[in-house]
C-alpha cells in the first residue's frame, strides 16, 4: 500500500502544510500567538488556579487565612462539645455535682464590665446561660487562634491535640484565676484530673476535625481541578 504522502506527490497534490505556506494562511498556533487568543495550555493552567481559589488552599491542602479561621471555629465547636460530653460522663461515673465555676465566671465578668444582669432571680438564670456560652466562645476562639498561628505549617495530629488542649486549658483556668473564681494552687490531684481529661478530649477532637477538614479540602481541590481540565479539553474538541 502507498503512503498518503506518496499518493500526494504522485498525484501532484500539494501537502496541507505547503498549501498553508503558499496561500499565506496562518497556522492555528501562529494564529493564537498573533491574535492573542487563549491557548489550551493557558486555559488548563487557569482552570487549576480557579480550583485553588475555590478550595481557598495551597497545593498542600492547607487552608488560606479566612478559610483557616472558619475551620478553626468549626474545630473549636467540636472540641467544646467533646469537652462537655467528657465532663458529663465524669459527673455520671463519680456522681459529682455540676461545677459552679462557669456561672461564677460569668457573674464576675459581668460585674467587671459593669453589665447589670437584673434582679437576683433573673441574674441567676442569665449566669446559668452565660457560663456555657463563655465556654464555647473560649473553645472556638482558641482553635481559631491556633489555625491563625499555625498558618501554612502542617502540625502532626498528636502535637496539635496537645497544643489545643493545653491552650484552651490555660485560657479557661487563667481567666477563672484572674476573676478570682478559683485558685489552682489549692487543687487536689482529683481536681487536676477532672480538669485535664476534658481538655485533652477537646484537643483530640479539635485536632482530628482540623485534619479531616484539610483532607476534604485537598480532595475537593483535586476534583475541581480534574473537572475544570476535562471541561476545557471537551470544549476544545467540540470547537
Amino acid at each position: 500500500m502507498m503512503r498518503p504522502t506518496d499518493t500526494i506527490r504522485q498525484a501532484g497534490m500539494i501537502p496541507p502544510t505547503r498549501m498553508i505556506r503558499q496561500a499565506g494562511m496562518i497556522s492555528p498556533a501562529r494564529m493564537i500567538r498573533q491574535t492573542g487568543m487563549i491557548s489550551p495550555a493557558w486555559m488548563i493552567r487557569r482552570a487549576g488556579m480557579v480550583a485553588g481559589m475555590i478550595g481557598s488552599a495551597d497545593r498542600g491542602g492547607r487552608p488560606g487565612r479566612l478559610a483557616g479561621l472558619v475551620d478553626g471555629a468549626i474545630a473549636g465547636a467540636v472540641g467544646s462539645t467533646a469537652l462537655n460530653v467528657v465532663s458529663y460522663l465524669d459527673m455520671v461515673i463519680r456522681a459529682r455535682p455540676a461545677s459552679s465555676s462557669p456561672e461564677q465566671s460569668a457573674g464576675r465578668l459581668a460585674d467587671a464590665v459593669h453589665i447589670d444582669l437584673g434582679p437576683e432571680d433573673r441574674a441567676a438564670n442569665r449566669r446559668s446561660g452565660l457560663g456555657p456560652l463563655l465556654g464555647y466562645a473560649t473553645g472556638v476562639a482558641c482553635a481559631a487562634a491556633f489555625t491563625a498561628a499555625a498558618g501554612s505549617r502542617r502540625i502532626p495530629l498528636p502535637v496539635a491535640a496537645g497544643l489545643l488542649g493545653a491552650g484552651v486549658m490555660l485560657t479557661s483556668d487563667g481567666s477563672m484565676t484572674a476573676l478570682r473564681v478559683t485558685d489552682p494552687r489549692g487543687w487536689s490531684r482529683t481536681d487536676w484530673m477532672s480538669d485535664i481529661v476534658p481538655h485533652l478530649a477537646y484537643g483530640l477532637a479539635a485536632a482530628a476535625t482540623l485534619d479531616r477538614l484539610a483532607a476534604a479540602r485537598r480532595a475537593g481541590q483535586r476534583l475541581v481541578l480534574r473537572t475544570g481540565q476535562r471541561l476545557v479539553l471537551r470544549a476544545l474538541r467540540c470547537g
